[in-house]
Protein backbone atom coordinates (compact mmCIF):
# COMPACT_ATOMS: atom_id res chain seq x y z
CA UNK A 1 0.00 0.00 0.00
CA UNK A 2 2.58 2.21 0.78
CA UNK A 3 4.35 1.22 -2.61
CA UNK A 4 0.77 2.49 -4.38
CA UNK A 5 0.96 5.58 -2.54
CA UNK A 6 4.49 6.60 -3.96
CA UNK A 7 3.68 5.64 -7.45
CA UNK A 8 0.42 7.37 -7.08
CA UNK A 9 2.52 10.44 -5.88
CA UNK A 10 5.56 10.16 -9.00
CA UNK A 11 2.27 9.54 -11.55
CA UNK A 12 0.74 13.23 -10.21
CA UNK A 13 4.00 15.14 -10.13
CA UNK A 14 3.75 13.81 -13.83
CA UNK A 15 0.46 15.14 -14.92
CA UNK A 16 0.27 18.93 -16.61
CA UNK A 17 -1.45 21.21 -15.36
CA UNK A 18 -5.22 21.69 -18.09
CA UNK A 19 -4.53 24.00 -20.43
CA UNK A 20 -6.92 27.09 -20.33
CA UNK A 21 -9.74 27.43 -23.11
CA UNK A 22 -8.77 30.04 -25.82
CA UNK A 23 -11.04 33.35 -25.04
CA UNK A 24 -13.57 33.59 -28.09
CA UNK A 25 -12.54 36.24 -30.88
CA UNK A 26 -14.22 39.47 -30.10
CA UNK A 27 -17.27 39.45 -32.80
CA UNK A 28 -16.29 42.08 -35.45
CA UNK A 29 -18.37 45.17 -35.28
CA UNK A 30 -21.01 46.24 -37.27
CA UNK A 31 -20.17 49.05 -40.08
CA UNK A 32 -21.17 51.99 -39.98
CA UNK A 33 -24.43 53.08 -41.93
CA UNK A 34 -23.20 54.69 -45.48
CA UNK A 35 -23.70 58.28 -46.00
CA UNK A 36 -25.92 59.27 -48.87
CA UNK A 37 -29.21 57.60 -50.25
CA UNK A 38 -28.89 53.84 -50.04
CA UNK A 39 -30.98 53.29 -53.09
CA UNK A 40 -27.45 54.66 -54.80
CA UNK A 41 -25.40 51.28 -55.93
CA UNK A 42 -21.80 51.51 -54.72
CA UNK A 43 -20.86 48.74 -56.92
CA UNK A 44 -17.25 49.82 -57.25
CA UNK A 45 -18.04 52.54 -59.58
CA UNK A 46 -15.36 55.12 -59.06
CA UNK A 47 -15.32 56.89 -62.47
CA UNK A 48 -16.12 60.95 -61.52
CA UNK A 49 -16.89 63.89 -63.44
CA UNK A 50 -14.23 66.28 -64.60
CA UNK A 51 -14.66 69.86 -64.89
CA UNK A 52 -13.53 70.48 -68.55
CA UNK A 53 -14.62 74.48 -68.48
CA UNK A 54 -14.15 74.78 -64.67
CA UNK A 55 -15.83 77.13 -62.27
CA UNK A 56 -14.38 80.73 -61.64
CA UNK A 57 -13.43 82.47 -58.71
CA UNK A 58 -16.12 83.75 -56.89
CA UNK A 59 -18.21 87.02 -58.01
CA UNK A 60 -16.25 86.12 -61.49
CA UNK A 61 -18.59 87.33 -64.35
CA UNK A 62 -17.13 84.20 -66.50
CA UNK A 63 -19.21 82.32 -64.05
CA UNK A 64 -21.86 80.38 -66.13
CA UNK A 65 -25.44 81.36 -64.08
CA UNK A 66 -27.55 78.20 -65.55
CA UNK A 67 -25.71 76.05 -67.74
CA UNK A 68 -27.81 73.87 -69.69
CA UNK A 69 -29.12 71.81 -73.13
CA UNK A 70 -26.29 69.63 -73.60
CA UNK A 71 -26.67 68.70 -77.12
CA UNK A 72 -23.76 66.79 -78.90
CA UNK A 73 -23.13 68.02 -82.75
CA UNK A 74 -21.90 64.99 -84.30
CA UNK A 75 -21.44 66.81 -88.38
CA UNK A 76 -19.29 69.85 -86.52
CA UNK A 77 -17.61 67.31 -83.50
CA UNK A 78 -18.85 70.25 -80.85
CA UNK A 79 -20.77 70.01 -77.64
CA UNK A 80 -23.55 72.36 -77.80
CA UNK A 81 -24.71 74.06 -74.71
CA UNK A 82 -25.98 77.07 -73.26
CA UNK A 83 -26.45 79.70 -70.21
CA UNK A 84 -30.26 80.09 -70.03
CA UNK A 85 -30.10 83.33 -67.99
CA UNK A 86 -27.25 85.24 -69.53
CA UNK A 87 -27.93 84.07 -73.42
CA UNK A 88 -25.31 82.95 -74.68
CA UNK A 89 -24.51 79.72 -76.66
CA UNK A 90 -21.31 78.02 -76.34
CA UNK A 91 -19.55 75.25 -78.30
CA UNK A 92 -16.81 73.16 -76.77
CA UNK A 93 -14.19 71.33 -78.72
CA UNK A 94 -13.33 67.88 -76.90
CA UNK A 95 -10.12 67.50 -79.34
CA UNK A 96 -8.38 71.60 -79.36
CA UNK A 97 -10.35 71.80 -75.38
CA UNK A 98 -11.75 75.33 -76.34
CA UNK A 99 -15.04 76.95 -75.46
CA UNK A 100 -16.48 79.43 -77.61
CA UNK A 101 -19.81 81.53 -76.98
CA UNK A 102 -21.98 83.78 -79.14
CA UNK A 103 -24.24 86.24 -77.34
CA UNK A 104 -28.15 86.00 -78.44
CA UNK A 105 -28.89 88.81 -76.04
CA UNK A 106 -31.93 87.36 -74.68
CA UNK A 107 -32.59 84.30 -72.41
CA UNK A 108 -32.57 81.10 -74.35
CA UNK A 109 -34.14 77.52 -73.36
CA UNK A 110 -32.35 74.83 -75.82
CA UNK A 111 -30.58 74.87 -78.71
CA UNK A 112 -29.93 72.22 -81.58
CA UNK A 113 -27.82 71.93 -84.54
CA UNK A 114 -29.64 73.87 -87.30
CA UNK A 115 -30.53 71.78 -91.60
CA UNK A 116 -27.98 74.08 -93.33
CA UNK A 117 -24.16 74.41 -92.43
CA UNK A 118 -23.67 77.54 -90.31
CA UNK A 119 -27.11 77.44 -88.69
CA UNK A 120 -28.70 76.30 -85.06
CA UNK A 121 -32.21 76.46 -84.30
CA UNK A 122 -32.75 77.89 -80.37
CA UNK A 123 -36.03 78.57 -78.27
CA UNK A 124 -35.80 82.43 -77.75
CA UNK A 125 -37.64 84.23 -75.64
CA UNK A 126 -39.86 85.22 -79.14
CA UNK A 127 -39.50 81.39 -79.90
CA UNK A 128 -38.20 79.38 -82.57
CA UNK A 129 -35.46 80.88 -84.67
CA UNK A 130 -33.11 80.10 -87.07
CA UNK A 131 -29.35 81.45 -85.94
CA UNK A 132 -26.46 82.12 -87.24
CA UNK A 133 -23.90 80.01 -85.93
CA UNK A 134 -21.02 82.05 -86.39
CA UNK A 135 -22.42 85.38 -84.88
CA UNK A 136 -25.50 84.47 -83.14
CA UNK A 137 -27.93 86.77 -84.89
CA UNK A 138 -31.11 85.93 -85.78
CA UNK A 139 -31.87 84.60 -89.36
CA UNK A 140 -35.34 83.82 -89.33
CA UNK A 141 -38.19 83.24 -87.08
CA UNK A 142 -39.72 79.56 -86.84
CA UNK A 143 -42.79 80.67 -85.04
CA UNK A 144 -44.46 81.01 -81.22
CA UNK A 145 -47.30 78.94 -80.03
CA UNK A 146 -47.22 80.84 -76.60
CA UNK A 147 -46.42 84.44 -78.31
CA UNK A 148 -49.53 85.56 -76.10
CA UNK A 149 -48.58 84.16 -72.66
CA UNK A 150 -45.62 86.50 -71.73
CA UNK A 151 -45.50 84.81 -68.35
CA UNK A 152 -43.81 81.72 -70.08
CA UNK A 153 -40.22 81.08 -71.13
CA UNK A 154 -38.67 78.07 -73.41
CA UNK A 155 -36.80 75.26 -71.31
CA UNK A 156 -35.18 72.13 -72.17
CA UNK A 157 -36.05 70.45 -75.95
CA UNK A 158 -34.44 68.20 -78.38
CA UNK A 159 -34.65 66.95 -82.00
CA UNK A 160 -35.96 63.69 -82.53
CA UNK A 161 -34.56 61.11 -84.86
CA UNK A 162 -36.87 62.44 -87.77
CA UNK A 163 -35.91 66.38 -87.40
CA UNK A 164 -38.50 67.61 -85.29
CA UNK A 165 -38.08 69.92 -82.51
CA UNK A 166 -39.57 69.21 -79.33
CA UNK A 167 -39.45 72.23 -76.40
CA UNK A 168 -41.40 72.36 -73.28
CA UNK A 169 -42.29 76.18 -72.01
CA UNK A 170 -42.73 76.64 -68.33
CA UNK A 171 -44.02 79.48 -65.87
CA UNK A 172 -40.93 82.25 -65.12
CA UNK A 173 -41.31 81.77 -61.86
CA UNK A 174 -41.41 77.67 -61.71
CA UNK A 175 -45.31 77.90 -60.75
CA UNK A 176 -47.92 76.29 -61.35
CA UNK A 177 -48.66 73.35 -63.66
CA UNK A 178 -49.26 76.43 -66.93
CA UNK A 179 -46.52 75.08 -69.46
CA UNK A 180 -46.53 71.99 -72.31
CA UNK A 181 -44.77 69.95 -74.47
CA UNK A 182 -44.60 71.35 -77.59
CA UNK A 183 -43.88 70.01 -81.24
CA UNK A 184 -42.16 71.97 -84.17
CA UNK A 185 -42.38 69.60 -87.24
CA UNK A 186 -40.10 69.70 -89.99
CA UNK A 187 -43.28 71.39 -92.06
CA UNK A 188 -42.80 74.08 -90.07
CA UNK A 189 -46.33 73.40 -87.85
CA UNK A 190 -46.65 73.51 -84.13
CA UNK A 191 -48.73 71.43 -82.11
CA UNK A 192 -49.01 70.17 -78.14
CA UNK A 193 -48.12 67.09 -77.65
CA UNK A 194 -48.81 66.97 -73.88
CA UNK A 195 -50.49 69.93 -71.59
CA UNK A 196 -50.45 70.86 -68.28
CA UNK A 197 -46.65 71.20 -67.93
CA UNK A 198 -45.04 72.34 -64.48
CA UNK A 199 -41.29 72.41 -65.50
CA UNK A 200 -40.49 70.44 -69.12
CA UNK A 201 -37.34 68.81 -68.93
CA UNK A 202 -35.23 65.88 -70.20
CA UNK A 203 -36.60 64.20 -73.24
CA UNK A 204 -35.00 61.47 -75.19
CA UNK A 205 -35.91 58.10 -77.98
CA UNK A 206 -35.38 54.96 -77.67
CA UNK A 207 -33.10 53.38 -80.82
CA UNK A 208 -35.96 51.41 -82.38
CA UNK A 209 -37.74 54.96 -81.98
CA UNK A 210 -40.81 53.10 -80.56
CA UNK A 211 -40.72 54.86 -77.00
CA UNK A 212 -40.10 58.53 -75.94
CA UNK A 213 -39.14 59.45 -72.54
CA UNK A 214 -39.85 62.73 -70.90
CA UNK A 215 -39.54 64.42 -67.60
CA UNK A 216 -41.87 66.98 -65.50
CA UNK A 217 -39.24 68.22 -63.13
CA UNK A 218 -41.38 68.91 -59.81
CA UNK A 219 -43.00 65.47 -60.00
CA UNK A 220 -39.69 63.86 -59.94
CA UNK A 221 -40.77 61.40 -62.25
CA UNK A 222 -39.41 60.22 -66.23
CA UNK A 223 -42.51 59.33 -68.42
CA UNK A 224 -43.00 56.91 -70.77
CA UNK A 225 -44.49 56.60 -74.12
CA UNK A 226 -45.45 54.89 -77.09
CA UNK A 227 -43.93 56.76 -79.93
CA UNK A 228 -45.14 57.15 -83.93
CA UNK A 229 -41.98 57.97 -85.68
CA UNK A 230 -43.64 58.43 -88.97
CA UNK A 231 -46.24 61.04 -87.07
CA UNK A 232 -44.83 62.25 -84.50
CA UNK A 233 -47.27 61.27 -81.91
CA UNK A 234 -47.33 59.80 -78.47
CA UNK A 235 -49.52 57.83 -76.47
CA UNK A 236 -50.10 55.32 -73.76
CA UNK A 237 -48.22 57.93 -71.14
CA UNK A 238 -46.76 55.79 -68.00
CA UNK A 239 -44.15 56.29 -65.13
CA UNK A 240 -41.09 54.68 -66.19
CA UNK A 241 -38.76 56.32 -63.67
CA UNK A 242 -39.24 57.33 -59.84
CA UNK A 243 -36.36 59.26 -59.26
CA UNK A 244 -37.62 60.57 -55.90
CA UNK A 245 -37.11 58.16 -52.76
CA UNK A 246 -39.64 57.30 -50.78
CA UNK A 247 -41.42 60.59 -52.48
CA UNK A 248 -38.38 63.09 -51.52
CA UNK A 249 -35.85 64.03 -53.56
CA UNK A 250 -33.37 62.61 -51.86
CA UNK A 251 -30.98 62.33 -55.59
CA UNK A 252 -32.58 65.89 -56.27
CA UNK A 253 -34.95 67.02 -58.79
CA UNK A 254 -34.75 64.90 -62.54
CA UNK A 255 -33.44 67.61 -64.73
CA UNK A 256 -31.83 66.74 -68.24
CA UNK A 257 -31.49 63.77 -69.51
CA UNK A 258 -29.68 61.47 -72.09
CA UNK A 259 -29.62 57.68 -73.35
CA UNK A 260 -26.93 55.24 -73.88
CA UNK A 261 -26.48 52.47 -76.64
CA UNK A 262 -28.05 50.25 -74.61
CA UNK A 263 -31.27 52.31 -73.73
CA UNK A 264 -30.40 53.23 -70.42
CA UNK A 265 -31.71 56.80 -69.45
CA UNK A 266 -29.04 58.94 -67.68
CA UNK A 267 -30.84 62.08 -65.35
CA UNK A 268 -29.22 65.01 -64.05
CA UNK A 269 -30.13 65.60 -60.66
CA UNK A 270 -30.84 69.40 -59.79
CA UNK A 271 -29.22 69.50 -56.00
CA UNK A 272 -28.36 65.79 -56.38
CA UNK A 273 -24.56 66.48 -56.83
CA UNK A 274 -24.69 64.49 -60.66
CA UNK A 275 -25.84 61.88 -63.32
CA UNK A 276 -27.98 59.22 -62.37
CA UNK A 277 -27.80 55.97 -64.83
CA UNK A 278 -30.92 53.77 -64.80
CA UNK A 279 -32.35 51.23 -66.44
CA UNK A 280 -36.30 52.36 -67.75
CA UNK A 281 -37.37 48.55 -68.14
CA UNK A 282 -37.77 48.00 -64.87
CA UNK A 283 -37.01 51.45 -63.45
CA UNK A 284 -33.93 50.88 -61.32
CA UNK A 285 -30.99 52.51 -60.57
CA UNK A 286 -27.82 51.39 -62.23
CA UNK A 287 -25.43 54.06 -60.54
CA UNK A 288 -24.34 57.65 -59.79
CA UNK A 289 -21.27 59.62 -60.83
CA UNK A 290 -20.81 62.50 -59.44
CA UNK A 291 -19.92 66.05 -59.99
CA UNK A 292 -17.43 67.41 -57.46
CA UNK A 293 -17.64 71.01 -56.21
CA UNK A 294 -21.18 70.87 -58.00
CA UNK A 295 -24.83 70.66 -56.46
CA UNK A 296 -27.16 71.53 -59.26
CA UNK A 297 -26.52 69.32 -62.52
CA UNK A 298 -28.71 70.43 -64.58
CA UNK A 299 -28.16 68.51 -68.39
CA UNK A 300 -26.33 65.54 -69.95
CA UNK A 301 -25.38 64.26 -73.21
CA UNK A 302 -23.07 62.05 -74.75
CA UNK A 303 -20.26 62.87 -77.76
CA UNK A 304 -16.29 63.02 -78.53
CA UNK A 305 -15.10 61.31 -81.63
CA UNK A 306 -15.52 57.56 -79.90
CA UNK A 307 -19.41 59.07 -78.05
CA UNK A 308 -17.97 57.26 -75.29
CA UNK A 309 -17.18 60.88 -73.40
CA UNK A 310 -20.87 62.29 -71.07
CA UNK A 311 -20.71 66.57 -70.95
CA UNK A 312 -22.37 67.40 -68.00
CA UNK A 313 -23.68 70.86 -67.47
CA UNK A 314 -24.35 72.36 -63.83
CA UNK A 315 -25.54 76.10 -62.58
CA UNK A 316 -24.71 78.39 -59.69
CA UNK A 317 -27.60 80.43 -60.28
CA UNK A 318 -29.21 81.27 -57.10
CA UNK A 319 -26.02 79.94 -54.78
CA UNK A 320 -24.64 82.03 -51.79
CA UNK A 321 -21.43 83.50 -51.30
CA UNK A 322 -20.91 80.93 -48.49
CA UNK A 323 -22.21 78.43 -51.12
CA UNK A 324 -20.54 79.16 -54.26
CA UNK A 325 -17.25 78.67 -52.05
CA UNK A 326 -18.16 75.56 -50.87
CA UNK A 327 -19.10 74.32 -54.64
CA UNK A 328 -15.99 75.93 -56.61
CA UNK A 329 -17.32 73.80 -59.97
CA UNK A 330 -20.69 75.53 -59.38
CA UNK A 331 -21.65 76.79 -63.43
CA UNK A 332 -18.98 74.58 -64.78
CA UNK A 333 -19.14 71.95 -67.51
CA UNK A 334 -18.33 68.47 -66.81
CA UNK A 335 -16.88 65.40 -68.71
CA UNK A 336 -17.33 62.09 -67.58
CA UNK A 337 -14.62 59.27 -69.70
CA UNK A 338 -16.61 56.06 -69.97
CA UNK A 339 -14.07 54.65 -72.45
CA UNK A 340 -12.97 52.44 -69.72
CA UNK A 341 -16.71 50.83 -69.02
CA UNK A 342 -17.85 50.35 -72.47
CA UNK A 343 -20.42 52.90 -72.55
CA UNK A 344 -21.25 54.75 -75.35
CA UNK A 345 -24.16 57.02 -76.47
CA UNK A 346 -27.25 56.60 -78.85
CA UNK A 347 -26.54 57.19 -82.22
CA UNK A 348 -29.94 59.34 -83.16
CA UNK A 349 -28.63 62.42 -85.12
CA UNK A 350 -29.76 65.58 -83.35
CA UNK A 351 -30.21 68.20 -85.87
CA UNK A 352 -33.93 69.85 -86.67
CA UNK A 353 -34.52 69.06 -90.21
CA UNK A 354 -37.39 71.41 -90.84
CA UNK A 355 -37.66 72.21 -94.46
CA UNK A 356 -38.80 75.58 -94.03
CA UNK A 357 -35.75 76.55 -91.84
Amino acid sequence: MGKDKKDKKKIEKKEEPAAEPEPEPEPEPEPEPACGNPAVPTNGVASVAIAAVPGSALGAKSRTKLGEGACWDAEAQRLLWIDIVKGKIFEYDPVEKTNTSIDTRQPIGTVVPGPTDGTLVAALIKGAMLVDRATGGILKSLGNPESELPEMRWNDGKADPQGRLWVGSMNTQGEGAEGALWVLDTNGAWRKAVPDVAISNGLVWSKDCSTFWWIDSPTGKCFAFDFDAEFGTICNRRVAIEHFVGGEALNGYPDGCTIDAEDHIWIAGWEGNGVYRYNPADGKLVAKYACPGAAQVTSCAFGGPANDQLFITTASCGLSDEQLLEQPNAGALFVLDLSAEGITGGAHPQNYGGSEA
